[in-house]
């Protein structure tokens, strides 16, 4: 790179050197020859002429290509340095400006690229820190009270005993649905994984969902509405995904929510998508975490505790979820006011 920047400048100087014999050439010759010659005249004049159109020549080719040129080359030795940061400016408006455009495209595009490695090697290794402590506590208990009951079940009555075993029931429950969780996260993370679509009626599927948790939603003293059509609605999508999609919903509503809380679930649809709307008037979700609550590990309740915190994906596999049908979620929710969940499906253009 230097010696191309060294052999444009040696290109510059050699030129001006030109000029300057050109200049030389004429004088001598107007000293050795008679003034009132007309020949000595008109050499004079052709030297003449040549050294100032060269000269004139040089500077444009200096200004127009050289400098250009030589600006491209300086930002191409900013990037094998890995300043990808830096821009090449041109005030040209030509080919050059084009090829400088590229580059400036091409560099940022490596830039870019070189912060989301960075970030999804942070996100890595937080989600690895994430299992191992969600892990750990589970599996701990499960250890420990096992063990304790190995030791000294024989002075134990019934009840101590059924404690323990609850205990340690509970606790293998906990970290089993941490793993599951994690195995779908992971299954619906691979560029391989394809959905196994099927031709239902969307409503009647809703219908269904909502009878699995309608005891658990009666149990907690929940009002409810539901708003669903009659009429069949023929809808392309994979039923045991999208059963878990909406299914995370629900558990979060029941989960995190008190008694009375209002409950509803609506379906409405035009000829070009569906849309499926669950809200309640409970907790509602903090706006700083309503833009990363879709993220891995993210908690409304942070604490991990054992009765309120899940294992922080279940959001995120809706998402991902709902993604993968090529439709959206949108989340609305103010604390206290309750939260509003908007999933929205095409119904021609899948994946």
């Amino acid at each position: 790179m230097k010696k191309i920047s060294h052999s444009l400048f040696a290109y510059t100087v050699i030129v001006d050197i030109l000029v300057i014999l050109m200049f030389f050439v004429a004088i001598i010759i107007m000293i050795l020859t008679k003034r009132d010659d007309d020949i000595s005249n008109v050499f004079f004049t052709f030297f003449l002429l040549i050294g100032v159109t060269t000269f004139l020549f040089a500077r444009v080719v200096s200004g127009k290509i050289l400098k250009p040129l030589n600006e491209i080359l300086k930002g191409v030795h900013q990037y094998q340095e890995g300043n990808y940061n830096h821009e090449i400016i041109l005030k040209s408006n030509n080919e050059y400006a084009i090829v400088a455009k590229a580059l400036n495209d091409l560099a940022k595009g490596i830039d870019d690229e070189k912060r989301l490695t960075r970030q999804l090697e942070t996100s890595r290794k937080q989600l690895v820190m994430d299992i191992s402590h969600d892990l750990k506590n589970p599996l701990a208990n499960v250890l420990g009270y096992s063990t304790y009951l190995q030791k000294d079940i024989k002075h134990m009555d019934e009840t101590e005993i059924h404690n323990y075993l609850q205990i340690i029931v509970n606790n293998s429950t906990r970290a089993n649905h941490l793993i599951e969780d994690l195995f779908d996260f992971t299954k619906l993370d691979a560029n391989h994984y394809e959905l196994h679509l099927e031709e239902l009626d969307f409503c009647q599927f809703i219908r269904e969902v909502i009878m699995e948790y309608l005891p658990e939603i009666e149990e907690n003293h929940f009002k409810y509405d539901f708003i669903i059509p009659e009429e069949p609605l023929i809808l392309s999508f994979s039923p045991k995904e999208m059963r878990r999609a909406i299914s995370n919903l629900f558990e979060n509503a029941i989960k995190y929510n008190g008694e009375n809380t209002e409950l509803r679930v609506e379906v409405i649809y035009t000829k070009r998508m569906v849309r499926l709307i669950l809200s309640d008037n409970g907790i509602g979700i903090p706006k700083e975490m309503q833009e990363s609550i879709f993220s891995p590990f993210k908690r409304v309740d942070p604490s991990r505790n054992s009765k309120t915190g899940g294992s922080g994906l279940g959001l995120c596999i809706t998402k991902k979820i709902i993604d993968m049908h090529n439709g959206c979620i949108i989340l609305q929710s103010d604390i206290g006011k309750g939260t509003i969940f908007r999933i929205t499906l095409p119904r021609d253009g899948w994946r």
